[in-house]
Protein backbone atom coordinates (compact mmCIF):
# COMPACT_ATOMS: atom_id res chain seq x y z
CA UNK A 1 0.00 0.00 0.00
CA UNK A 2 1.28 3.18 -0.78
CA UNK A 3 0.51 5.08 2.77
CA UNK A 4 3.02 5.15 5.48
CA UNK A 5 2.55 6.38 8.96
CA UNK A 6 5.00 9.18 8.00
CA UNK A 7 3.37 10.25 4.82
CA UNK A 8 -0.07 10.06 5.56
CA UNK A 9 -1.90 13.08 7.05
CA UNK A 10 -5.97 12.51 7.74
CA UNK A 11 -7.83 15.65 6.02
CA UNK A 12 -10.89 16.23 7.64
CA UNK A 13 -13.81 18.76 6.32
CA UNK A 14 -12.56 22.46 6.60
CA UNK A 15 -8.78 20.87 7.62
CA UNK A 16 -6.11 22.53 5.35
CA UNK A 17 -4.27 20.55 2.72
CA UNK A 18 -0.56 20.54 4.44
CA UNK A 19 2.17 17.59 3.37
CA UNK A 20 4.73 17.01 5.47
CA UNK A 21 8.55 18.39 3.56
CA UNK A 22 9.19 14.95 2.34
CA UNK A 23 5.81 15.15 0.31
CA UNK A 24 5.89 18.41 -0.89
CA UNK A 25 9.68 18.23 -2.34
CA UNK A 26 9.84 18.11 -5.91
CA UNK A 27 10.82 15.01 -7.45
CA UNK A 28 13.88 15.32 -9.50
CA UNK A 29 13.36 11.88 -11.57
CA UNK A 30 12.12 11.58 -15.20
CA UNK A 31 8.34 12.13 -16.11
CA UNK A 32 5.93 9.55 -17.14
CA UNK A 33 4.80 9.19 -21.17
CA UNK A 34 1.67 9.85 -21.97
CA UNK A 35 1.80 8.53 -25.74
CA UNK A 36 -0.20 10.11 -28.28
CA UNK A 37 -3.04 7.90 -30.31
CA UNK A 38 -0.35 7.91 -33.28
CA UNK A 39 2.56 9.24 -32.02
CA UNK A 40 6.04 8.80 -30.28
CA UNK A 41 5.77 9.32 -26.49
CA UNK A 42 6.61 13.17 -25.67
CA UNK A 43 8.63 14.02 -22.44
CA UNK A 44 7.39 17.28 -21.09
CA UNK A 45 10.17 18.86 -18.50
CA UNK A 46 8.14 20.06 -15.85
CA UNK A 47 6.12 17.31 -13.79
CA UNK A 48 4.32 17.58 -10.45
CA UNK A 49 2.17 14.68 -8.97
CA UNK A 50 -0.23 14.38 -6.19
CA UNK A 51 -1.60 11.65 -4.13
CA UNK A 52 -4.71 10.87 -1.53
CA UNK A 53 -6.66 7.96 0.20
CA UNK A 54 -10.16 8.65 0.02
CA UNK A 55 -12.73 6.54 2.23
CA UNK A 56 -16.18 5.42 2.05
CA UNK A 57 -15.79 6.87 -1.89
CA UNK A 58 -16.86 4.35 -4.73
CA UNK A 59 -14.14 3.94 -6.94
CA UNK A 60 -17.09 4.15 -9.65
CA UNK A 61 -18.58 7.49 -8.39
CA UNK A 62 -15.26 8.94 -8.00
CA UNK A 63 -14.27 8.32 -11.36
CA UNK A 64 -17.22 8.92 -13.40
CA UNK A 65 -17.37 12.72 -11.11
CA UNK A 66 -13.86 13.16 -12.11
CA UNK A 67 -14.30 12.20 -16.16
CA UNK A 68 -17.00 14.65 -16.40
CA UNK A 69 -15.22 17.26 -17.11
CA UNK A 70 -17.76 19.64 -17.15
CA UNK A 71 -17.90 19.81 -13.79
CA UNK A 72 -14.16 20.41 -12.83
CA UNK A 73 -15.46 23.75 -11.49
CA UNK A 74 -16.83 22.18 -8.92
CA UNK A 75 -13.87 20.41 -8.09
CA UNK A 76 -11.14 23.23 -9.11
CA UNK A 77 -12.27 26.93 -8.07
CA UNK A 78 -9.07 27.69 -10.09
CA UNK A 79 -10.36 26.79 -13.55
CA UNK A 80 -13.15 29.60 -14.78
CA UNK A 81 -14.71 27.23 -17.25
CA UNK A 82 -14.59 23.62 -18.65
CA UNK A 83 -16.35 22.48 -22.40
CA UNK A 84 -16.07 18.72 -23.53
CA UNK A 85 -17.54 17.60 -26.98
CA UNK A 86 -17.81 13.69 -26.31
CA UNK A 87 -18.03 13.50 -29.64
CA UNK A 88 -14.35 13.93 -30.70
CA UNK A 89 -13.46 13.81 -26.79
CA UNK A 90 -11.57 17.70 -27.24
CA UNK A 91 -12.06 19.63 -24.04
CA UNK A 92 -11.23 23.67 -23.56
CA UNK A 93 -10.25 24.57 -20.44
CA UNK A 94 -9.92 27.96 -18.93
CA UNK A 95 -7.51 28.87 -15.96
CA UNK A 96 -7.44 32.13 -13.77
CA UNK A 97 -4.31 33.23 -12.57
CA UNK A 98 -4.69 34.73 -9.14
CA UNK A 99 -3.02 37.81 -7.97
CA UNK A 100 -1.01 36.51 -5.99
CA UNK A 101 1.12 34.99 -8.74
CA UNK A 102 0.49 37.29 -11.10
CA UNK A 103 3.92 38.86 -11.02
CA UNK A 104 5.47 34.90 -11.70
CA UNK A 105 2.79 34.56 -14.51
CA UNK A 106 3.96 38.02 -16.05
CA UNK A 107 7.35 36.92 -15.77
CA UNK A 108 6.60 33.71 -17.59
CA UNK A 109 5.10 35.16 -20.37
CA UNK A 110 1.38 35.05 -19.64
CA UNK A 111 -0.23 38.48 -19.89
CA UNK A 112 -3.22 37.59 -19.90
CA UNK A 113 -5.61 37.25 -16.61
CA UNK A 114 -6.40 34.26 -17.53
CA UNK A 115 -4.83 31.06 -19.29
CA UNK A 116 -6.53 28.36 -22.13
CA UNK A 117 -5.97 25.60 -23.58
CA UNK A 118 -7.31 22.65 -25.66
CA UNK A 119 -6.87 18.82 -24.93
CA UNK A 120 -7.93 15.49 -25.83
CA UNK A 121 -9.15 12.15 -23.48
CA UNK A 122 -6.23 10.06 -25.47
CA UNK A 123 -7.26 7.33 -23.16
CA UNK A 124 -10.03 6.08 -20.86
CA UNK A 125 -10.57 2.91 -18.58
CA UNK A 126 -13.93 2.84 -16.95
CA UNK A 127 -13.07 2.96 -12.77
CA UNK A 128 -9.06 3.30 -13.40
CA UNK A 129 -7.59 5.46 -15.70
CA UNK A 130 -7.81 8.52 -17.92
CA UNK A 131 -4.61 10.14 -19.61
CA UNK A 132 -5.11 13.70 -21.44
CA UNK A 133 -3.27 15.65 -23.69
CA UNK A 134 -3.24 19.09 -24.52
CA UNK A 135 -3.83 19.83 -28.37
CA UNK A 136 -3.32 23.43 -28.02
CA UNK A 137 -2.04 26.50 -25.81
CA UNK A 138 0.05 25.28 -22.80
CA UNK A 139 1.59 21.84 -23.90
CA UNK A 140 0.83 19.56 -20.94
CA UNK A 141 0.03 15.92 -20.54
CA UNK A 142 -1.06 13.50 -17.36
CA UNK A 143 -2.98 11.31 -16.13
CA UNK A 144 -5.45 10.37 -13.46
CA UNK A 145 -5.00 6.99 -11.47
CA UNK A 146 -7.50 4.95 -9.27
CA UNK A 147 -6.76 2.50 -7.06
CA UNK A 148 -8.73 0.25 -4.56
CA UNK A 149 -6.80 -0.23 -1.50
CA UNK A 150 -6.94 -1.24 2.55
CA UNK A 151 -6.35 1.77 4.67
CA UNK A 152 -3.93 1.20 7.73
CA UNK A 153 -7.15 0.51 9.81
CA UNK A 154 -8.13 -2.17 7.69
CA UNK A 155 -11.01 -0.50 5.68
CA UNK A 156 -11.44 0.06 2.63
CA UNK A 157 -10.57 3.19 0.16
CA UNK A 158 -9.79 4.60 -3.09
CA UNK A 159 -6.15 5.80 -3.86
CA UNK A 160 -6.52 8.57 -6.70
CA UNK A 161 -3.30 9.21 -7.69
CA UNK A 162 -2.49 12.47 -10.47
CA UNK A 163 0.58 12.37 -12.51
CA UNK A 164 0.87 16.14 -14.70
CA UNK A 165 3.98 17.09 -17.03
CA UNK A 166 3.68 20.20 -18.15
CA UNK A 167 6.01 22.63 -20.82
CA UNK A 168 7.00 26.46 -19.24
CA UNK A 169 7.73 28.92 -21.68
CA UNK A 170 11.26 29.28 -23.16
CA UNK A 171 13.38 30.71 -20.53
CA UNK A 172 11.38 30.41 -17.46
CA UNK A 173 12.17 26.52 -16.75
CA UNK A 174 13.45 27.49 -13.50
CA UNK A 175 10.85 29.32 -12.45
CA UNK A 176 8.52 26.71 -13.13
CA UNK A 177 10.37 24.17 -10.63
CA UNK A 178 10.84 26.74 -8.31
CA UNK A 179 9.29 25.52 -4.64
CA UNK A 180 6.76 28.69 -5.27
CA UNK A 181 5.09 27.22 -8.56
CA UNK A 182 5.89 23.87 -7.29
CA UNK A 183 3.71 24.00 -4.32
CA UNK A 184 0.84 26.29 -6.00
CA UNK A 185 0.78 23.66 -8.67
CA UNK A 186 0.36 20.78 -5.98
CA UNK A 187 -1.75 22.21 -3.85
CA UNK A 188 -4.78 22.60 -6.67
CA UNK A 189 -4.33 19.33 -7.72
CA UNK A 190 -4.73 18.49 -3.83
CA UNK A 191 -7.86 20.56 -3.42
CA UNK A 192 -9.26 19.07 -6.25
CA UNK A 193 -9.18 15.48 -5.21
CA UNK A 194 -10.30 16.69 -2.28
CA UNK A 195 -13.37 18.85 -3.02
CA UNK A 196 -13.72 15.48 -5.10
CA UNK A 197 -14.03 12.91 -2.18
CA UNK A 198 -15.81 15.15 0.35
CA UNK A 199 -18.35 15.47 -2.09
CA UNK A 200 -18.67 11.84 -2.90
CA UNK A 201 -17.45 9.95 0.28
CA UNK A 202 -19.67 12.39 2.60
CA UNK A 203 -17.82 12.37 6.00
CA UNK A 204 -14.97 9.54 4.70
CA UNK A 205 -11.41 10.61 6.19
CA UNK A 206 -9.30 11.63 3.14
CA UNK A 207 -5.50 10.87 4.06
CA UNK A 208 -2.68 12.65 2.29
CA UNK A 209 0.05 9.94 0.38
CA UNK A 210 3.32 10.03 -1.02
CA UNK A 211 2.66 10.17 -4.59
CA UNK A 212 3.80 7.14 -6.22
CA UNK A 213 7.65 8.50 -8.03
CA UNK A 214 6.89 8.31 -12.22
CA UNK A 215 9.15 5.15 -12.91
CA UNK A 216 6.42 3.69 -10.88
CA UNK A 217 3.90 5.10 -13.38
CA UNK A 218 5.60 3.68 -16.03
CA UNK A 219 5.69 0.22 -14.18
CA UNK A 220 1.75 0.74 -13.86
CA UNK A 221 1.17 1.51 -17.03
CA UNK A 222 2.99 -1.41 -18.70
CA UNK A 223 1.28 -4.03 -16.68
CA UNK A 224 -2.30 -2.43 -17.28
CA UNK A 225 -1.58 -2.18 -21.15
CA UNK A 226 -0.88 -6.14 -20.79
CA UNK A 227 -3.82 -6.59 -18.79
CA UNK A 228 -6.02 -4.94 -21.54
CA UNK A 229 -4.30 -6.80 -24.47
CA UNK A 230 -2.87 -9.92 -23.04
CA UNK A 231 -1.15 -12.51 -25.09
CA UNK A 232 -2.73 -15.67 -26.86
CA UNK A 233 -3.20 -18.19 -24.20
CA UNK A 234 -2.70 -15.87 -21.19
CA UNK A 235 -4.95 -17.13 -18.49
CA UNK A 236 -5.53 -20.75 -19.70
CA UNK A 237 -5.66 -23.38 -17.33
Amino acid sequence: MLCTSEAAVVLHSGSSLRAPLAARARLPLPLAQLPADDEEPRWLPCHTTASLEIEHAPIGDLYDAYCDLTRMTEWAPILQSVTYDPATRVSIWTLGIPRSLALVARAAGFAEPAVRWRAVSAEERDRHLLRWRSLSGIENEGSVRFEEVVTEQGGPAVAMHICLSYRPPFGTRALAESWLVQSFVRRQMLTCMARLGRRVGGDGDIRLVAPPPPEAEAVLIARDDRLADPSPGEGDV
